[in-house]
């Protein structure tokens, strides 16, 4: 039992150290489950945190990149608007036709180029690396007379800083050319005054200030995609966060960076800018504020930066300001330096006063600046928008055409350039002269023209000068004509008529000698036949250069021309129909009738032989206003109405008519379309309406043509009924003694002998001063004088009055080979017995010494 007893104790013992280890691992295991519980919860909240943590983090790096993002298409955006504007400006610059300078005068007096343009170093053919060195040699090559002027005009314009323009020349190349300056001076605060100006060769007129050609050193695009830094700002400013790129900004490492304050890198003169885009910035955090302002660089001093920032100061996982910031120095240079261009362009094209455009030649579409539209009285506004189809409506029509010819030219490559003058119609209606000139500068990829610039010019002045100096040449030539005519007039006057006067009085004085019917006497009749010709031509050229004869009264041109009327009827071709409109009353002329009825007879012989023998011919007599009066062809060209209403008579044809070639000669001496050797006619019916103070026009066109107007002035005074006038007998022939004074040895001595077989006794002069000599010791013995009106020391006039003062009666024959008309232009008829017109008959001669003598 004991044994067994011993056993179940130690059993039992057992059993209770099993029970007691069991409890003890139980409690372990509460106990370890319990922890685990506890361990387990902390992960939870630690998983938790993370994630929310996590989450946030991907919140901020969305909202960074989208910052990052934004900034960049931002700043793309503005380099892509910086690079059209800078190809714009270029392109434009290209077009201008002129040498540019900028000359900097110091205040010693010295010259330096800031600026120089190839142009204006070709122009000049000056070295550009020499001339910068020594500016004097720009004008080193002033014409030496002009040189004095240049310098003086220079001085002024920099000593009073006003505009600067002159012309004179240069020798260039061994050439004579013209130039054009203009500057604008202005003063610096250094003290310098800077001439921007243009230099232009002005030789040709007609591509006067054609291009202004600008080749100015071009500018340098801004780097593109240009790296940022990113910048972390806490609420008092200071740096908490920045990022490598920075150091490439500032030139500072990071290290240096973090944790210092804007007011120690930022200028002072930006700080104010900078800290109101920092509260505009904290108090909208909803939106991105933009900031220029310059910084300090550690080795380069102050740089231009941008900023583009956004507060996240209520994010507690930022809690600061977030800025991208960008080194802008180098675009604003480019800036600056473009806006400086731009001014200058500007102030240039001012200067120039030219409108610029710029035109899509694909597209129509144009754009033009403000003097553009003010060049013919709109405002940009007034016309926009603006299209090549404005130029079209724009353009005078019968411009348009050749603007077209010469773009396509130029299109073609044919041409550089594009010239053209043209008329554009102004706002109130009326035209000006345009110069239009430009260039294609781009294509489109298979050859086409893209894009053209140029500049309108108004030449609307110097196309009136030219116009102007057109017809006063025309003028002054006709002027010279008509001086050289009268000198002519006055050799025909005084020589021909004097040396044919000889050959008639010779040919009459053989013919008086000869026996009738012989071979002999009919040579001599013949050759004084010629000689009659010759002198009716001699008086048909002194009436075309207005000397007419015969006297006038005031006359009723309606009656003249009825009563010439029947005299052409029967001259005129019979095929020809001669169509009459005669007003009645006619306006009164005062004229000679011999003289009108010539007038109207050459006029209407002029116009049958257009019409060659088949056709009609109109003769109008009419008066017409001033106002109604033509103004083209119309001569003498000199010739400006100046009474309210003219007498007109008016021959049209409706013959081959005339071309533009020969109208302007129609009135020239010998000239004639029609037969050779004729060609008096028109210029005999000029020479009789320039004596009356009156003009002739002709309008004609080719197969359609010619009317010719002669225009007289209106007499106020009532026309007298025409009486035929019945000449006294003339006196058989009488003795007495002549007292003859001529200049001229043949026509003395022809014209003595003369004297002499008409039974007259006769006393010689060679000239006045011996005429009065001789009379002074005949005075009781002459009967009557014949003195020629020309001669050397005394005119006939004169030896006229020394003779009268001698024996106040002496009567006294004037001969001439100047008409009657000319010869008593002061009505002196009275003072003289006779006149004689050289070439004359003996017996004319006969007869006015005869009547001289008998009227005594």
């Amino acid at each position: 039992m004991s044994g067994k007893g011993s056993k179940t104790e130690a059993l039992e013992k057992a059993l209770a150290n099993l029970e007691a280890e069991r409890d003890y691992y139980r409690l372990v295991a509460e106990r370890l489950g319990r922890k685990a519980l506890a361990d387990a919860q902390d992960f939870s909240r630690m998983i938790r945190d993370l994630r929310r943590r996590e989450a946030q983090l991907h919140k901020d790096r969305a909202e960074l990149e989208k910052t990052i993002a934004e900034r960049t298409a931002e700043l793309v955006t503005r380099n892509a608007e910086l690079s059209e504007s800078t190809r714009r400006y270029d392109n434009l610059v290209k077009q201008i036709p002129h040498g540019v300078y900028t000359l900097r005068i110091g205040n010693s007096g010295s010259m330096r180029f800031d600026y120089l343009s190839p142009v204006f170093c070709e122009i000049l053919d000056i070295d550009p690396e020499a001339v910068r060195r020594d500016a004097d040699l720009a004008f080193s090559h002033a014409h030496p007379d002009d040189r004095g002027a240049l310098d003086h005009s220079a001085r002024e314009a920099t000593r009073r800083c006003a505009p600067f323009r002159w012309e004179g020349r240069f020798v260039i190349r061994q050439e004579v050319r013209w130039i054009r300056l203009e500057a604008d001076p202005a003063a610096t605060p250094a003290g310098d005054v800077v001439w921007n100006g243009v230099l232009s060769d002005i030789t040709e007129r007609r591509r006067i200030q054609d291009k202004l050609k600008e080749s100015e050193e071009r500018l340098t695009f801004l780097i593109k995609n240009s790296s940022d830094s990113l910048v972390i700002l806490n609420s008092d400013g200071s740096q908490r966060f920045v990022s490598p790129a920075a150091e490439r900004i500032t030139g500072y490492p990071v290290s240096e960076l973090e944790g210092r304050t804007l007011d120690t890198i930022i200028h002072p003169d930006d700080l104010e800018e900078v800290r109101a885009a920092w509260n505009e910035a904290v108090e909208h955090p909803e939106k991105t504020v933009t900031v220029r302002y310059r910084h300090i660089h550690k080795t380069r001093g102050w740089v231009f930066s941008e900023a583009i920032a956004q507060s996240f100061l209520a994010e507690p996982a930022i809690n600061g300001v977030i800025a991208s910031v960008r080194d802008i120095t180098e675009r604003k240079q480019v800036e600056d330096s473009l806006r400086e261009q731009r001014w200058r362009l500007e102030r240039i094209i001012e200067g120039t006063n030219v409108g610029t455009w710029e035109w899509n030649v694909q597209t129509g579409d144009v754009i033009v600046n403000e003097r553009w539209a003010q060049m013919i009285g709109y405002t940009l506004a007034e016309l926009a928008p603006v299209s090549i189809k404005t130029w079209e409506m724009l353009c005078h029509p019968d411009d348009l055409q050749r603007s077209v010819a010469l773009l396509e030219h130029h299109f073609s490559g044919n041409q550089p350039y594009y010239h053209n003058e043209s008329r554009m119609k102004h706002k109130d209606g009326h035209w000006i002269w345009i110069l239009d000139s430009g260039r294609v500068v781009t294509h489109t990829g298979d050859g086409k023209p893209l894009l053209m610039f140029g500049t309108h010019s108004d030449i609307t002045d110097r196309k009136r000068m030219e116009e102007q100096r057109e017809k006063f040449e025309a003028l002054n030539r006709q002027i010279h004509k008509a001086e050289s005519l009268h000198r002519m007039a006055g050799a025909i006057a005084h020589h021909f008529n004097n040396q044919l006067g000889v050959v008639m009085g010779n040919l009459e004085l053989a013919l008086d000698e000869l026996p009738r019917e012989t071979a002999p006497a009919e040579s001599v009749a013949a050759a004084m036949q010629g000689a009659l010709k010759a002198a009716e031509i001699s008086g048909l050229m002194l009436t075309y250069l207005g000397q007419t004869s015969g006297r006038t009264s005031p006359l009723n041109l309606t009656e003249i021309s009825r009563k010439t009327l029947p005299l052409i009827q029967t001259t005129a071709p019979g095929d020809l129909l001669l169509a009459v409109d005669l007003s009645d009353p006619g306006p009164t002329v005062n004229a000679n009738e011999n003289q009108i009825q010539q007038i109207l007879t050459n006029l209407a012989t002029n116009a049958w032989e257009a019409c060659a023998d088949h056709g009609s011919v109109r003769i109008t007599v009419r008066e017409v206003r001033q106002s109604d009066l033509p103004a083209s062809h119309r001569l003498p060209v000199d010739w400006q109405p100046s009474d309210p209403a003219y007498a007109c008579l008016e021959v049209a044809d409706t013959g081959s008519g005339i071309t533009d070639e020969d109208i302007d000669r129609l009135f020239d001496p010998f000239f004639s379309s029609k037969f050779p050797g004729r060609g008096l006619g028109l210029p005999v019916v000029l020479g009789i309406v320039k004596a009356y103070g009156g003009a002739v026009s002709v309008e004609s066109e080719v197969g359609r043509g010619s009317t010719f107007r002669v225009l007289l002035p209106v007499s106020a005074d009532t026309a007298s009924p025409q009486t035929l006038q019945v000449d006294r007998a003339i006196p058989e022939a009488m003795s007495g003694t002549v007292l003859l004074v001529e200049d001229e040895e043949l026509m003395r001595e022809t014209t003595r002998r003369m004297i002499v077989h008409l039974g007259f006794a006769c006393l010689v002069a060679k000239d006045g001063a011996e005429a009065v000599s001789m009379f002074r010791q005949h005075a009781d013995d002459v009967d009557v004088v014949l003195c020629d009106l020309s001669m050397p020391r005394m005119n006939g006039w004169e030896t006229v009055s020394a003779l009268r003062r001698i024996r106040p009666g002496i009567p006294v024959v004037l001969a001439s080979g100047h008409d009657e008309s000319r010869v008593f232009a002061d009505g002196q008829h009275d003072q003289l017995q006779g006149f004689l017109h050289k070439p004359y008959h003996q017996a004319l001669l006969k007869d006015t010494l005869a009547r001289a003598m008998k009227t005594a």
